[in-house]
């Protein structure tokens, strides 16, 4: 029967992609990754190319082979038989494609070795393949016992992986706590990881696009987690949680441990400034504790009538410092010329009643206290 014209089509996409027909499902989509890197047109290439490649992707994805079922058929035929590849592909598809099926492999040890041997041989002169002769059959039923299996080749371990823990070291809330971890497989690296944190840490994955088998894992802190209590009495979260790096046929474990310093927690003393009955122009100075659960930097604004001031009566507009858990004393000087001027020339006796407040803000909180006094005009 001739071939159809959708044969003819999948077959120049086989071609296209440097794969023999039917080869496995893991190699087409290696096969794909590299050709879009080389004719990419953000590296030189070229759209056209670049689109006929995505088709036949697109065309040939479904239609591939089990890696261990295709490997096992062509176990004894020519290196590029056993990878799925056209004969005249380059190596650097081959030694990608051989990659992506030893990922794959790892539990089937006897097919991941002659993926190793193919990738070995790959583009060397022809060799005829002669398959290792059976074992002999078993005289008794001692002897009949079957050897125990290999155990399955993995990638290895990686360069980069922290030897005991990582330390963040003290950061305050809501900080820059990112930290990277860069792992680099230097043979058969595998596509894919995983990776597993305790709360509250979180990790991002990223493939390094310019270095062969290099993984980037940022390690940061959910800052809205659960795990976290807001108590003012609590002056920090001691962090020590478990990392999992795993891999196919293999993971690594370390930890992460640091202080999450809380947000600090200002509250002053008195809730709210009463000064009472007082005469007209009389000098008068009002104080208020301040006092902080962790070091931090307040900016006080005041209403018109009131004024921050040091020991020797000198206005302060500059922030104030708090220590923690330490009350720091701040006076206030009442300004009268802005309630004359409210009064204006009105003398009628009657008392006057300012109000106002004295407002504190730190790390994005603000803490009100209100103020009032009673003028008596004669």
């Amino acid at each position: 029967m001739p071939p159809t014209l959708k044969d003819e089509r999948l077959a120049a996409h086989w071609r296209r992609l440097g794969l023999a027909p039917n080869a496995p499902e893991c190699a087409i989509k290696a096969a794909h990754r590299y050709h879009i890197e080389v004719h990419h047109p953000d590296r030189g290439g070229s759209l056209e190319a670049a689109q006929q490649i995505n088709v036949a992707y697109d065309e040939l994805k479904g239609r591939g082979s089990k890696p261990n079922e295709h490997v096992a058929h062509f176990y004894d035929g020519e290196p590029w038989h056993v990878l799925g590849l056209a004969g005249n592909a380059d190596q650097m598809l081959a030694e990608r494609v051989a990659r992506q099926m030893c990922s794959e492999l790892s539990a089937f040890p006897r097919l991941f070795a002659r993926v190793e041997w193919a990738i070995a041989n790959f583009g060397k002169a022809p060799v005829r393949v002669v398959p290792p002769p059976p074992p002999p059959r078993a005289r008794s039923r001692a002897m009949s016992r079957a050897p125990k299996p290999a155990h399955p080749v993995t990638p290895g371990r990686p360069d980069g992986l922290p030897e005991s823990s990582i330390d963040l070291g003290t950061i305050k809330w809501r900080g820059d706590a990112s930290r990277d971890v860069r792992l680099t497989w230097k043979r058969f690296a595998p596509y894919a990881i995983s990776v597993d944190a305790a709360a509250p840490l979180i990790v991002h994955v990223a493939s390094s696009k310019t270095i062969e088998g290099r993984f980037v894992l940022t390690i940061g802190v959910d800052w809205d987690a659960p795990s976290f209590s807001h108590k003012p009495t609590i002056r920090g979260h001691r962090l020590d949680a478990t990392v999992t790096v795993r891999w196919p046929g293999d993971e690594a474990k370390f930890r992460v441990r640091g202080t999450l310093l809380y947000p600090a927690e200002v509250s002053a003393s008195p809730l709210s400034l009463d000064l009472g009955q007082v005469d007209m122009k009389q000098k008068l100075r009002a104080t208020v504790l301040l006092i902080s659960t962790a070091p931090t930097t307040v900016e006080i604004e005041t209403s018109a009538w009131l004024a921050r001031c040091d020991a020797a009566g000198t206005r302060v507009d500059a922030p104030l410092k708090l220590p923690a858990n330490t009350p720091v004393r701040v006076a206030f000087d009442v300004l009268w010329d802005p309630i004359v001027e409210r009064i204006g020339g009105a003398k009628n006796g009657k008392p006057v009643r300012p109000t106002g407040r004295i407002t504190v803000r730190w790390d994005g909180r603000t803490l009100e206290i209100p103020a009032q006094m009673v003028v008596r005009r004669r």
